[in-house]
């Protein structure tokens, strides 16, 4: 009863800890040219203060300019407290509160499509989720909620001034993409020799996939030939 007794007492404590943090609300935004430049705005709301920050970039992707956001926001906080975070980015909002992005991080940063783009910031974003008790929230574009609009129109003056950064972990993601995108190609080469080699029609899956996988098997190692 002593170690019931124990947990019950903790989970006590961390809920009137919970209670008792500072409430935090963060906007965020994020804007850009595919692949060319772009910026964030991000507003952070405690009460009646507030503070803002945008930073635009050479080279990079509306997505990363939104985790971007997201990060920088949570980034600035000193101490522990209860954070309502709001983005326009509904993919980032599903990936958080679906748990997709933690799945991610379990299977080495991939899925079924392919490697996980963003690593980088996906990494950081995650780490920061964690150590506050934040919650993501959707806001659509459609609906004009005045400070998402501030954070927009910080994303985009930043994208557009002349004093912006480069985005290190930008060309590392497509380094990444590139080099899968080289692999599932060499894939496909060795399927086709294969299946002409064999004489298999590529609808007779069953009888080319066994064929495939005993070539494979043999001349490049089950595990890691590709």
């Amino acid at each position: 009863m002593k170690k019931v007794a124990g947990v019950y007492k903790i989970e006590l404590l961390y809920k009137i800890k919970y209670c008792f943090m500072k409430e935090i609300e963060i906007y965020t935004f994020g804007v850009g040219k595919q692949h060319e430049a772009g910026g964030y705005g991000v507003l952070i709301k405690d009460g009646q203060n507030k503070a803002q920050f945008a930073q635009g970039f050479q080279q990079t992707t509306t997505n990363r300019m939104q985790m971007m956001a997201c990060i920088v926001g949570l980034e600035k906080l000193r101490e522990p407290c209860r954070v309502q975070l709001f983005s326009s980015a509904e993919y980032i909002v599903n990936s958080v509160n679906n748990g997709w992005a933690v799945k991610w991080r379990n299977h080495s940063w991939t899925r079924k499509e392919g490697p996980v783009q963003n690593v980088d910031l996906w990494k950081r974003l995650l780490y920061l989720i964690e150590r506050y008790y934040t919650t993501f929230d959707w806001i659509s574009t459609k609906v004009k909620n005045p400070y998402l609009e501030h954070c927009r129109k910080l994303a985009v003056n930043a994208m557009n001034d002349n004093e912006k950064l480069k985005d290190e972990g930008y060309h590392q993601s497509r380094e990444t993409l590139e080099e899968w995108e080289s692999r599932q190609e060499r894939r496909a080469r060795r399927e086709e020799s294969i299946a002409e080699l064999y004489g298999y029609e590529d609808s007779d899956e069953f009888a080319f996939h066994a064929a495939f996988e005993g070539e494979v098997g043999a001349t490049f190692g089950r595990d890691g030939w590709y």
